[in-house]
């Protein structure tokens, strides 16, 4: 995926860059994450193929959140 392919994702699921960095659903900064838009830095699998499903299934970035909480409680 590339930077470009990444910023649109995020638009599609109602996040900014710096939305996404601060809401901790990648595990980075807003830092890192203008780093992966502007191509600086290699855009994790992981990152990439959780983008793909939040937009595949209609994945909220509250409802990832959610389930975030809900596991670390476990």
């Amino acid at each position: 995926m590339t930077g470009q392919e990444f910023d649109a994702a995020l638009d599609k699921v109602g996040l900014s860059q710096r939305s996404a960095g601060r809401s901790g659903i990648f595990g980075v900064g807003d830092r890192q994450i203008r780093k992966w838009v502007a191509n600086e830095s290699a855009i994790p699998e992981s990152a990439a193929n959780l983008i793909r499903i939040m937009i595949k299934y209609k994945i909220s970035p509250e409802d990832v959140e959610k389930l975030a909480e809900r596991a670390a409680r476990k």
